[in-house]
């Protein structure tokens, strides 16, 4: 890739050249670089930027705000529980980390018995397959 073309990244954000005495790789997301032309200098470590509409590809200066640190880690995301799908939200750091969440303590108990019995299952598959094989 030339560095001179625009392209999304995995998470689905822009990236855009700005050249190397800028950055080691050459570019820069498109949103922060926008927020730096708004505020009239580059963001510091702890500024995030956060898009209202929660698009990662719309970047206009209406669309973005400036955010601390905490705040950005703050956020909550809505999650369904892995047994009632009921929807509560959770802090984005937690919707990250587990993959399946609960919207009570027993449900959390029945989601791990309802894993166990699968685990025990798959193992007791896998045995006999080569007690017969």
């Amino acid at each position: 890739m030339n560095v001179s073309s625009p392209y999304i990244t995995n998470e689905g954000y822009r990236a855009v050249p700005v050249g190397r005495q800028r950055s080691a790789s050459g570019y820069m997301l498109e949103h922060r670089l926008v927020m730096e032309r708004l505020l009239g200098r580059r963001l510091r470590c702890y500024e995030y930027v956060r898009r209202k509409d929660g698009n990662p590809l719309n970047n206009t200066p209406s669309n973005l705000r400036l955010v601390s640190y905490a705040a950005h880690w703050r956020r909550q995301l809505p999650v369904a529980c892995g047994i009632c799908g009921q929807v509560k939200r959770v802090k984005m750091s937690r919707a990250k980390r587990y993959k399946t969440h609960y919207c009570s303590h027993a449900h959390r108990l029945e989601g791990m018995r309802l894993r166990a019995r699968q685990y025990h299952a798959v193992q007791r598959d896998h045995r006999e397959e080569h007690e017969h094989g």
